[in-house]
């Protein structure tokens, strides 16, 4: 399921749910990465253990990084299709990549090489959990009705759409309309609390698409299949 146009109150409040989960993830690897080097025995330093203070700025530094490039490389997009945990891997060795950059460019920012080694690897980890978490969170209240999406459905035949719409949890199809049948679908859409249209017809019917948009409004979340 592809999306064409998504309510944008609703990937605001999911994004920015998304990002703060990451913010709290990668400080807590942060914080883990930099126990792991400096204080729990099991690593040499011959060169001293830094107070906590001077690692202040690099952890802002590779929060504000981590952001942008979790953006650019397309994490906070609501695309299921993708592998997330390859692209999270991507996106944090970019982001050690940077921040080495970073570090040779503004000598006032440093830290340990071991030290990034640990931050990559229980970034990975922890980013990925923590997101899997909140998936399960979210799902669970889709489950209970607090976040589901009434849906409506447009195509000439169900086949098993239903079924695979239904199955991420987020969408309940309340009504299924063949797009012949379209004449009170503003009516039905008010009378029936429905927030996302589901539309699947072929790809040489884009004036059907556009008709469909036209009459039943631009504030709905759409999607083709």
């Amino acid at each position: 399921i592809n999306q064409l146009m998504l309510k944008r109150d609703d990937l605001w409040i999911f994004t920015s749910i998304t990002a703060i989960f990451d913010i709290i993830s990668v400080n807590t690897a942060f914080l883990f990465a930099f126990w792991i080097r400096f204080y729990a025995n099991l690593i040499p330093t011959p060169k001293g253990i830094p107070t906590f203070g001077s690692y202040i700025l690099p952890m802002v530094f590779i929060t504000i990084l981590f952001l942008i490039i979790f953006r650019l490389i397309g994490l906070y997009n609501q695309d299921k299709n993708k592998n997330k945990f390859i692209q999270i891997t991507k996106a944090i060795s970019f982001l050690i990549v940077a921040f080495m950059t970073l570090t040779f460019l503004y000598k006032e920012i440093s830290s340990s090489r071991i030290f990034l080694a640990i931050f990559w690897l229980s970034s990975i980890i922890i980013v990925t959990l923590t997101r899997g978490l909140y998936k399960i969170i979210k799902r669970s209240l889709a489950v209970s009705r607090i976040f589901i999406k009434r849906s409506l459905l447009i195509s000439k035949k169900e086949t098993n759409l239903i079924k695979r719409i239904e199955a991420s949890g987020e969408y309940k199809i309340i009504i299924h309309l063949t797009p012949n049948k379209l004449d009170n679908i503003r009516e039905i859409i008010n009378k029936n609390g429905i927030s996302t249209i589901f539309i699947s017809i072929t790809d040489n019917q884009q004036d059907k698409i556009i008709s469909i948009i036209n009459t039943t409004g631009h504030d709905l979340d759409y999607k083709i299949i």
